[in-house]
């Protein structure tokens, strides 16, 4: 609320209050008199109209919050409307943030006053009680969320990257096939290093570097490497509420179903696969002009969207549609503004992600959609279609086929963020006609016998996921999850210790830490490459978990991020289990007291009744295990240790013992705290 209506507040309250108990009474479907409504313009008037949607943050107030006047049928939508007129007499362009009445809980950011004054005229059309009835059904947590995500059903909100596994890649794979084109345009960066003579010039076509009989040319396929999906309740919703609205919008001003697809009888080149792919795609609505499209980024920037609750600006100001969202059908016309680098804007790679590319696969509602053959290259023609998309609000989009009048692409323009919803974070390397050009540096791993393995810089479930290590530093203890502490009490039970109660369970992030663990496992893998032995013979997998258990850790791991996809398995990277001594108080110490002492020992365990055994145990019977990572290296099984990395010995029945020959205690992260009583 701004300061210049606390006055008009104030003076109202007193009003509001003594009209309480009679606004109590009346329900929804009740008649307001006249003598009602000009006591509520009156109260508008004097500055109360931002107040209804937030009536019980006001003493005495709680009738108007279970009856929201922005919900009542007899409420008129000129109030709305002059809102709206309120908010366009704003000069000052700065930015706004408003409620939006009658549809949701949450606020909306604005660029300015005349954006917020645009979107409250649509609201007008809300009103209609049984859009209000289909908002709220479409809102639904029990129904709402595509069947195949993780969270479907759940009522509480939520905000979580789910990786998906390899066997899950195929949809994206066909997606990236069977939208690929063999053009270049523009747009395209230069590939060469250094980039050639044309490369600022923006050329039709491209630079010669970047044409498809180029050197190194475009590239000629995108191979995915590793696929996040991003459930978020809050934007879900967000999304669900604004293609309702572009629903009744388009129904209130005569713009049915069939004139939204009149402007292009062809389908997106997406649709061929998110339609056939249900486990991967929810269906799409016909009627809004809804489909998946692609938008092209770096690493750094998806991996924003992914792990933090933020809402990534991706519009362009100066884009030839207007200042909106630009996405693409095609994986190849998306790829042209997707980086290597570490952020939008710079040019030298990433450090880590040099190589990987990030793809966001998209969920797009286009409602009614604007065409034109052309992007618009005058101001006056701009602004003329802005006016009608943007302040008339007769589109809710804007088609450039450019593919019509110059063979290339179509791209597709939504003027309002509520109309996308981020649902994948797709990463991948570009795949040229010389096989050596392009590969990743760090982030996808090659052994001489292996195949590709994408390695992520800090672990995907991680709350600092995003981050470049070196030049972001972070220390932090954060408590798990409820899953990942049902998870870690499985592995638990899958280890012999029965079916303990886990208290608590904390992650230690540190980014120093970490580092030093990275860097000890790329020592080792190099030193097993140069000797040949990359994957060495001896599997310390197979010593942690029996055959029969792997299948099922994996499973049941994927869903908190524990996965075995994160640990390089070609040099022996496992979990092992440390036990918890107490403190001189005889308590149990922090995470990071139990940590430095492990890395001093370097000696861990397979199984985690053996670790229990030998921790300490409170006057409340209560212990403490250690989960830890733990890069192996090269093993040495029995006899001499001499020039290997680990000494494993048997401590019979299924039992090992794993002692960790570098110095400095930097071939282990100690990752999670377990709190536990025997029952």
């Amino acid at each position: 609320i701004g300061s210049s209506r606390i006055s008009g507040i104030k003076s109202a309250v007193h009003l509001l209050d003594s009209m309480n108990k009679s606004f109590a009474a009346v329900g929804p479907a009740a008649s307001l008199t006249d003598d009602d409504l000009g006591i509520f313009e009156l109260a508008a008037r004097v500055g109360l109209q931002w107040m209804w949607a937030d009536a019980a943050i006001l003493p005495g107030l709680e009738g108007l919050a279970q009856h929201n006047p922005f919900r009542w049928t007899t409420l008129e939508p000129k109030f709305c409307h002059e809102w709206a007129a309120d908010l366009r007499s704003e000069k000052e362009r700065r930015p706004v943030t408003t409620r939006v009445p009658g549809v949701d809980e949450t606020s909306r950011r604005f660029e300015s006053a005349q954006a917020a004054a645009r979107w409250v005229e649509d609201c007008a059309a809300l009103l209609d009680p049984v859009m209000t009835n289909e908002m709220l059904a479409a809102q639904d947590p029990t129904c709402c969320f595509p069947e195949y995500w993780l969270h479907s059903g759940n009522p509480n909100q939520f905000k979580d990257a789910i990786l998906l596994p390899v066997d899950q890649f195929k949809p994206f794979e066909e997606l990236f096939q069977q939208t690929y084109r063999p053009i270049s345009t523009r747009d395209r960066p230069c590939p060469a290093k250094p980039p050639c003579e044309e490369a600022n010039k923006r050329v039709p076509g491209g630079c010669k570097c970047a044409r498809p009989d180029g050197n190194p040319g475009l590239p000629k396929a995108y191979q995915v490497c590793q696929v996040l999906r991003i459930e978020d309740s809050a934007l879900w919703k967000d999304y669900v509420a604004r293609r309702c609205q572009i629903r009744q919008l388009r129904r209130g001003r005569g713009n049915n179903i069939a004139s939204m697809k009149e402007v292009s009888q062809e389908p997106a080149f997406t649709s061929a696969i998110t339609r056939e792919e249900p486990q991967a795609f929810a269906p799409q609505d016909e009627g809004t002009s809804e489909m998946y499209l692609f938008h092209g980024t770096n690493v750094r920037s998806a991996l924003r969207i992914a792990s933090e609750k933020i809402r990534l600006n991706l519009s362009k100001t100066e884009g030839g549609l207007g200042p909106g969202f630009y996405l693409a059908e095609s994986v190849t016309k998306a790829d042209e503004y997707a980086s290597d680098t570490a952020g939008p804007g710079l040019e030298e790679p990433d450090e880590y992600y040099a190589g990987v590319f990030a793809m966001l696969v998209m969920r797009v509602t286009m409602g009614r959609i604007y065409p034109s053959d052309h992007f618009f290259s005058n101001d006056g023609e701009k602004a003329q279609v802005m006016s009608t998309v943007l302040e008339k609000r007769e589109y809710d989009s804007v088609l450039g086929d450019r593919r019509a009048k110059a063979n290339t692409f179509r791209e597709f323009c939504v003027y309002d963020e509520s109309q996308v919803y981020t649902e994948y974070v797709v990463l991948y390397e570009r795949v040229y006609a010389d096989a050596e050009y392009g590969y990743a540096s760090f982030a996808v791993l090659r052994g001489p016998s292996s195949a590709a393995v994408f390695s992520f810089q800090v672990p995907p479930y991680w709350n600092n996921f995003s981050k470049n290590p070196s030049e972001e530093l972070f220390d932090e203890e954060t408590l798990l999850r409820p899953r990942g502490v049902a998870f870690v009490q499985r592995m638990m039970c899958w280890l012999g210790i029965g079916s303990p109660d886990v208290s608590s369970a904390t992650r230690l992030e540190n980014s120093d830490v970490l580092q030093e663990y990275v860097q000890t496992k790329r020592k080792i893998r190099e030193t097993l490459e140069e000797k040949g032995r990359l994957p060495p013979p001896e599997s310390a997998w197979k010593l942690v978990l029996p055959d029969e258990r792997l299948h099922e850790f994996e499973l049941e791991s994927q869903a908190c991020g524990f996965s075995l996809q994160h640990f390089e398995q070609d040099v022996n990277e496992v979990f092992l289990w440390a036990p918890v001594q107490l403190n001189a108080n005889g308590e149990l110490p922090s995470i990071r007291e139990a940590a430095e002492r492990t890395r001093q020992t370097c000696t861990l365990l397979t199984n985690a009744r053996e670790a229990l055994d030998q921790s300490g145990q409170t006057a409340q019977k209560e212990q403490g295990l250690l989960l830890c990572r733990a890069v192996c290296g090269e093993l040495a099984m029995e006899g001499s240790a001499t020039g290997a990395d680990s000494k494993v010995t048997d401590l019979g029945d299924g039992k090992w013992c794993f002692e960790l020959m570098h110095p400095g205690g930097y071939q282990v992260y100690p990752e999670i705290l377990a709190c536990l009583r025997l029952p």
